[in-house]
């Protein structure tokens, strides 16, 4: 019988694979080569580090992640050993998505920026990437993509050079994986000689890897004005974390952008669908069983009178504003892991109910358009 090592921390997975294998779930941070000695696979979330210290002499032959990102990985030792990986890649691309939306939303608002004045710079156009970019052109943002990859796949196109998102944007919100080496790395892409290059002041948003910025850097060009704010999820170095650029972050968060219930059921489901593909088990259609959120979680508002950004705003936060967990983090800065093992899983866009008064067709089709559920209010027609 197949021998899996599972963290016990990826939701809705027990009792899934039991009737084709043998499963020990463990905590992530203290699975160790003792655990996996008679294992043939191993699932896992960020928190564990495969690579030849876990992996030397194990017969491991298939690692899977519930997670988007895999710098957790040496994906080169794996595949110098014949060891299959597999990683949920776009699994909470929705939750991520839903908080960089909420944070420029409520920046705009803060600033008194209208946002069909604003220029929007997205480096990295993947799974969350291509989100960023339809939610903010629904609401009447100019939108700048940069990404090289896709531009060598793809053309030109719509892609541009860095260089100019740097000198015409007012926000830039970054979507790259972390990498160290190779013709597209990322490591310090944002340094001194990107923040001395902007044409303008500029809100900066992190939400891949705090490895892809250069923190003593960053920390200049906030002191200098340069970027105006910086809006982060994420560290170099975690769960280690620069304390100084923290205090200098205008919304700051232990890393749980990608925090939702439905990018952890989406992360799991992928899984099982992939081990279940490798070893043969017939799974290619199994998904967890979640209850309907949209008869728990609802939004009621009269947007008479009010524009459209400000209802936006308004709605959106309502559903999730990461100044809460901003806040919380303030207060208990040294908790980082705590807060992040803690953290209960919030409900994306397309959890919501959104009963509205009065609203004009615009707003129901940008909120539509974001995922929410537009419900009728009296006798509003609202659905499209």
């Amino acid at each position: 019988m197949v021998q899996i090592v599972a963290d016990e921390k990826i939701p809705f997975l027990q009792g899934v694979l039991e009737p084709f294998a043998q499963v020990r779930y463990i905590s992530g941070e203290q699975i160790c080569r003792d655990d996996l000695e008679d294992a043939d696979a191993l699932l896992i979330r960020s928190v564990t580090h495969a690579d030849a210290s876990l992996l030397e002499g194990i017969p491991v032959s298939y690692i899977a992640t519930a997670t988007s990102g895999d710098d957790h990985i040496d994906r080169e030792y794996c595949a110098n050993q014949g060891i299959e990986c597999y990683v949920a890649r776009g699994c909470n691309a929705g939750a991520v998505e839903q908080y960089v939306s909420s944070a420029m939303l409520i920046w705009l608002d803060e600033q008194g920026r209208r946002m069909e004045d604003q220029v929007l710079g997205v480096v990295g156009a993947g799974h969350t990437g291509r989100r960023v970019i339809r939610t903010a052109e629904m609401m009447g943002m100019q939108v700048l993509v940069n990404d090289p990859p896709r531009q060598r796949m793809e053309g030109k196109g719509d892609f541009c050079e860095l260089e100019k998102i740097l000198q015409e944007c007012d926000i830039i919100t970054l979507h790259v994986p972390l990498t160290h080496s190779g013709r597209d790395l990322t490591y310090h892409l944002f340094d001194h000689h990107v923040f001395d290059g902007l044409g303008r002041k500029t809100c900066l948003i992190n939400t891949c890897r705090g490895g892809v910025v250069d923190g003593q850097a960053l920390k200049n060009a906030l002191l200098m004005g340069r970027i105006t704010d910086y809006i982060a999820d994420v560290w170099e170095n975690e769960p280690a974390f620069d304390r100084e650029l923290r205090e200098l972050t205008r919304i700051a968060t232990p890393h749980i952008a990608g925090y939702s219930l439905e990018g952890k059921a989406n992360a799991t489901t992928m899984v099982v669908r992939d081990i279940s593909r490798f070893f043969g088990w017939g799974l290619d259609n199994w998904a967890p069983h979640m209850h309907d959120p949209g008869k728990d979680f609802v939004i009621r508002m009269d947007v008479r009178g009010i524009s459209l950004q400000k209802a936006l705003t308004q709605i959106v936060s309502a559903a999730y504003d990461p100044r809460r967990d901003h806040q919380v983090w303030k207060k208990k800065p040294e908790e980082y892991e705590r807060l992040r093992r803690s953290y209960k899983p919030r409900h994306e866009y397309g959890a919501w109910s959104v009963y509205l008064e009065d609203a004009g067709h615009d707003l129901v089709k940008v909120l539509s358009g974001m995922g929410f559920r537009i419900r009728e209010n009296n006798s509003n027609h609202l659905q499209i």
